[in-house]
């Protein structure tokens, strides 16, 4: 199992950002009805550029009115969200809180990416073909003669 997330980072005009908390409350909600391992609404507290890194704040263009919301949806794996994100769409409660939702936001200004678990490739062995298994007690065998 490959834990996946879908992460959309929202421009929020300030004036109705208590009701995209709502709307997105309640879409939470139905995700997880329909098989969603967790939801999590969080908002920008510094996007300041820091330690020799680009600021987030710089990278996605948040006016002075505005304040920036990420909401992550976890799944169990790809196949899980798929399956989830094919039931949300057909949907009736979802679809109206997404329309809900581009009524108060300029959609178009979302960023939105999936992300998986990134795992290291084991390395590949190096040793000979035919060379003796390593010493259990980590002492060298010993030399004949």
């Amino acid at each position: 199992m490959n834990p996946y997330i879908a992460i959309v980072l929202f421009p929020v005009p300030l004036t109705v950002a208590d009701r995209f908390i709502a709307i997105n409350q309640q879409a939470a909600r139905r995700y997880q009805q329909l098989g969603a391992d967790g939801n999590e609404i969080l908002q920008l507290a510094d996007g300041a550029p820091k330690y020799g890194c680009l600021g987030l704040a710089g990278a996605i263009k948040i006016r002075e009115d505005e304040t920036l919301f990420m909401v992550v949806d976890r799944f169990r794996d790809k196949h899980h969200f798929l399956a989830i994100d094919d039931l949300a769409s057909h949907d009736a409660a979802c679809v109206a809180l997404f329309d809900e939702l581009t009524e108060i936001i300029d959609i178009s200004r979302s960023v939105r990416l999936e992300l998986e678990t990134a795992a290291l490739t084991p390395p590949a062995s190096h040793a000979p073909e035919n060379a003796p298994p390593p010493s259990c007690t980590g002492s060298p065998p010993a030399a004949p003669g």
